[in-house]
């Protein structure tokens, strides 16, 4: 009986040994397939999270770019609005300044006064004084603002066409991936060198930029197209360039205290400037004209006694030229930069109008504002090129602050993992047949770009900033992959066309 039962031991262990054997097979087939999917959906998630990333920072460019085109326009603005202000500062002190003569300066309306040995000493000096000072302003004025103009100009055409450029360049990149080639192929082979996008893939990167050349446009250079930029400049100038002026009791210091003296007979006591200026859009946004406007007040101190108490009268000025205690006609200026237009009242962007615009010049000194408006603006001080083309979302009310998404799914051949069949190891009744539709590991990840900060807008004054692209908020994220696309890739997958 024992003999009959030698070697069924033996039996007993090879099966032990063979299920063991085919277990820890199975075990390491798993393993190896688990973290192919694993190190496949990293790379499905770093190729997504990357294109996101290149349409955050397309987005981000154009927001930095219009940001300096607004900056630009200010700075044109702010020139224009220079030159003007300084030649009506000079044309206050002197005759001429460049090709404008004015005829009606201060130092011409009180010649006659300044003549006299008893105030020429308290009028001289700082007349001359403030004729050289203003003068010089002008000129080296004149010498820098047509440049930085210019430059401003040119600056503003090269960040239009370079987001523009920038942009249409990112979605070329983008659609690039479908066939293997751009940034999204790069990250993807250099996370997993033998991953491919998938045929749905393929497809759903086409669709999504489509949706992305859909969710941005370029603006035109028309009137409408272009308000919105216009906007965002007029809102960016500074007090000197919408509404300069006021009283100026100095630069000049022109008060006689001897005036003060009782009884004595001191023609000026006092004399002020009140100006007024700005500077305005027109003609569709192809030209910055500024105006600037001043008259000159005055009175002098006459004594009176009464009971014997010196009682002190002010009184106008007759003079030839007469200055009197009301305004007085005394410099006025313009400048211009683009397309020659008058200086009207009226299409004045983002402003107002009648006898409120530039500064209520009008209003100062109607006068001098209807002298000059006849004279015109001149000849512009740069080339003006108006607004450029530009980048912006194409709708600007809507409350969405994430572009569009962007999925991408991709395959793995089952025969490119190591298992215990590619190794030769375990053949026939031992091999672990491939349970992957299609024979194809598959993995899929979706990511976009948002606008960072639309909780914190809505805290801004109780308005809400909508995603635009004049605000870099725009960051990358991962997002859930739709159900439609999972849906899609499936079927593709199980139809064998991955």
């Amino acid at each position: 009986m024992r003999a009959s039962e030698d070697g069924q031991a033996l039996v007993f262990a090879v099966i032990v040994l063979l299920s063991v054997l085919a277990g820890g097979l199975v075990l390491y087939n798993s393993g190896r397939l688990v973290l192919t999917k694993m190190h496949l959906q990293n790379t499905a998630e770093s190729t997504a999270y990357s294109g996101a990333v290149l349409v955050a920072r397309d987005y981000n460019f154009s927001a930095y770019a219009n940001r300096a085109i607004v900056a630009n326009q200010v700075a044109i603005a702010q020139m224009v609005g220079l030159r003007s202000w300084a030649r009506y500062y000079c044309l206050t002190y002197n005759d001429q300044c460049g090709n404008q003569q004015s005829g009606n300066d201060l130092p011409s309306q009180i010649q006659g006064v300044v003549n006299r040995s008893e105030v020429r000493s308290i009028y001289g000096f700082w007349l001359s004084y403030y004729k050289g000072l203003s003068q010089a302003t002008f000129q080296a004025n004149r010498a820098s603002d047509g440049a930085i103009a210019d430059i401003a100009n040119t600056l503003t055409g090269l960040l239009g066409k370079g987001a523009i450029g920038f942009h249409d360049a990112v979605l070329g990149d983008l659609a690039a991936g479908a066939a293997g080639q751009g940034l999204l192929a790069r990250v993807m082979t250099a996370n997993d060198p033998r991953a491919q996008i998938s045929t749905a893939g393929k497809i759903l990167i086409g669709d999504a930029v489509q949706n992305l050349r859909g969710f941005t446009q370029t603006y035109g250079n028309s009137t409408t197209a272009q308000t919105r930029l216009a906007t965002v400049v007029t809102q960016g100038l500074d007090g000197f360039s919408k509404a300069r002026g006021g009283n100026e009791w100095t630069p000049y210091p022109l008060l006689n205290p001897a005036s003060w003296i009782p009884y004595n007979d001191q023609p000026f006591s006092v004399i002020w400037n009140s100006y007024s200026g700005g500077t305005e859009w027109k003609t569709g946004f192809k030209t910055w004209n500024a105006m600037d406007v001043s008259s000159v007040s005055g009175f002098a101190i006459w004594w009176i006694s009464v009971f014997g108490v010196p009682i002190p009268i002010p009184i106008p000025i007759w003079t030839n030229p007469p200055l009197y205690f009301w305004p007085n006609s005394l410099s006025h200026a313009a400048a211009s930069a683009g397309k020659t237009a008058d200086l009207a009242t009226t299409d004045n962007f983002g402003e107002a109008t009648g006898s409120a615009s530039y500064g209520s010049s009008y209003s100062v000194n109607t006068q001098a504002a209807d002298t000059q408006n006849n004279a015109g603006a001149g000849n512009s001080i740069a080339t003006y090129s108006g607004l450029p083309n530009y980048e912006d979302v194409s709708d600007t009310q809507a409350a969405d602050f994430a572009a569009p998404t962007l999925s991408i799914v991709l395959d793995r051949p089952r025969a490119t993992i190591m298992t215990t069949t590619q190794l030769g190891v375990a053949s026939g009744t031992l091999a672990t047949p491939g349970t992957e539709a299609g024979g194809q590991v598959e993995a899929m990840a979706t990511a976009q770009a948002q606008f960072a900060r639309p909780q914190a807008s809505r805290s801004l004054g109780g308005k809400i900033v909508y995603g635009n692209l004049f605000n870099p908020y725009w960051e990358a994220h991962l997002a859930p992959t739709p159900a439609s696309v999972r849906a899609m890739a499936v079927a593709a997958q199980v139809a064998g066309h991955g």
